[in-house]
């Protein structure tokens, strides 16, 4: 007489659980990635902040030039500028001067370090 078994061996539940385990392996890897993913893009956003904030400290530059350097949490920034000749048809002459302003934003990332270049042009100060 035969006997017919109900139920799962030992065996196929080790290979189950085996399956299942690396499965959760694969699944805790890849969110593992999204979350560093998440923060490298989150301290970009902070860079670019950074950088719009010290270009909107002056709305005009002084004939000197501008050249400054800071730091805000665990990023550390330049600015510097130059002056610009606009080019204008029929060689005009422009009532103003700009200047080319770069900020450098630099800050260090899960793979080394990063910086985020933000460059304008910026009116010259009038001379009285």
């Amino acid at each position: 007489m035969k006997r017919h078994q109900a139920g799962f061996s030992l065996l196929e539940i080790l290979i189950a659980f085996v399956i299942m385990a690396m499965g959760l392996a694969v699944l805790y890897e890849s969110s593992g990635s999204s979350l560093s993913a998440v923060g490298e893009a989150e301290k970009q956003v902070r860079a670019i902040q950074l950088a719009q904030s010290v270009i909107s400290l002056r709305s005009v530059v002084p004939s000197a030039g501008w050249n400054d350097q800071g730091a805000l949490e665990d990023m550390s920034w330049q600015v510097s500028s130059a002056p610009y000749a606009l080019s204008t048809p029929n060689n005009f002459q422009l009532a103003w001067k700009v200047h080319r302003v770069q900020v450098i934003v630099h800050w260090q990332g899960l793979n080394g370090e990063r910086d985020y270049q933000l460059t304008t042009l910026l009116p010259e100060a009038s001379t009285p």
